[in-house]
């Protein structure tokens, strides 16, 4: 029997991603597997405990969202239990019911002697990068027998204050950006209206940090500046890369959920890598104050599609492997589902031991060969950068 506890509106970023939902074709696009090897003596009992312990500490895991008035509102659901699997691939895959929740599952997976997967899969819509984060901190602490904090206060669970609308548009209506389409290798590609099937591709960002330094950037702008740079080199002059930016604040810092808006970065003029990677920091502190302002809602009439630019960019940091009682964990940071919203996407996860970077791309509209092309012209830029940032 659902909860009958009071609703909550959805975020705009809730809402937004719930219409995207809606229209159909996502598939498993917008589900969010966090895959953990373990291995050892796993006490069952302990582990389930322990999920039970992080559904009652993040009450989103434990949600639905029901459409009430032409807009979704967010209620309780039936919390999800740790069960017993044997397929990952379905378990990943699964479809989730809004409507009905719960949109979180913890299934467990035996592989041999002493060997197990715990997969974690929740739907975007009450999940983020950094969820995954949180997650495994608190399930770890919480299998260690170690207490968690209460649960996330009810100020925590409600939208934030209406932002100045009025003066996103008018930040928004500056920026002029190319998003509906990009040139690579010589053709000018549309992006998709849904989410299609992908190939991936490593990049190597070995030489980012010291193109970063040299630079005077972080690592992320950096990344991004060569992203841009790699473009502007097919012939896009005034594309805007697509970026995940985070919307989490002090009071949201340690709650799992979608925090998180994906806005378009636009780059002007500029005649060095230093010069660039500058630009783009100062564009990403000019839009900060308008983090929570879906793009969408501030210039409208876009076409509705699944992407907001045909190139994306998602960049976060992750912590240590958690440490299990007894246990060696190997988390999978970056599982690939086989699918990309736009053309290509740069996602890059960087960790205390080394940064993972993928090439996601559409393979209808991008080959293999021109995604391996068009990573290694992205290494290879940053490697110059870091040679000489003011070539």
């Amino acid at each position: 029997m659902l909860n009958a506890s009071p609703h909550r509106g959805a975020t705009d970023a809730e809402t937004g991603l719930w219409l995207t939902e809606r229209l159909g074709g996502a598939g498993a696009n917008y589900h969010m597997p966090v895959p953990v090897r373990l291995r050892g003596p796993l006490d069952r009992a302990r582990l389930a405990a322990a999920c039970d312990a992080v559904v009652a500490r993040h009450p989103a895991l434990a949600s639905r969202f029901e459409e009430r008035d032409g807009a979704p509102v967010r209620l309780d659901a039936p919390a999800p239990r740790l069960e017993d699997g044997d397929d990952p691939d379905a378990a990943i895959r699964e479809p989730f019911d809004l409507a009905t929740g719960p949109l979180c599952r913890f299934t467990l997976h035996d592989q041999g002697p002493d060997g197990h997967l715990l997969l974690v899969v929740a739907h975007h819509l009450v999940f983020d990068g950094l969820s995954k984060d949180i997650l495994l901190r608190d399930l770890a602490a919480a299998y260690r027998g170690e207490p968690l904090e209460a649960p996330v206060a009810a100020a925590q669970e409600q939208p934030p204050a209406e932002p100045d609308m009025a003066a996103a548009e008018a930040f928004w209506k500056e920026r002029d950006a190319r998003l509906d389409e990009v040139v690579l290798f010589g053709r000018t590609i549309a992006a998709p209206a849904r989410p299609e099937a992908a190939g991936s591709v490593p990049v190597d960002l070995s030489r980012a940090a010291a193109a970063a330094e040299r630079g005077g950037v972080s690592r992320f702008e950096a990344t991004l500046a060569a992203l841009h740079a790699v473009l502007r080199a097919h012939g896009n002059p005034d594309a805007a890369v697509a970026v995940d930016v985070s919307t989490r604040d002090d009071a949201t810092a340690q709650t799992i959920g979608l925090f998180v808006n994906e806005l378009p970065v636009p780059a002007g003029p500029a005649d060095t890598f230093r010069d660039l990677g500058e630009l783009l920091r100062e564009e990403m502190r000019a839009l900060r104050p308008f983090r929570q302002v879906p793009y969408a809602r501030a210039v409208g009439g876009l076409r509705p599609r699944a992407a907001l630019a045909p190139v994306s960019l998602s960049y976060r940091r992750r912590i240590d492997p958690p440490s299990f009682d007894g246990l060696d964990a190997t988390v999978e940071w970056a599982p690939f589902l086989g699918m990309v919203r736009g053309v290509a996407h740069l996602l890059v996860v960087e960790g205390p031991d080394g940064t993972e970077a993928h090439l996601r791309h559409n393979t209808r509209l991008l080959d293999a060969a021109g995604a391996r092309a068009l990573a290694d012209e992205v290494t290879g830029l940053l490697a110059a950068a870091a040679d000489d940032p003011d070539a």
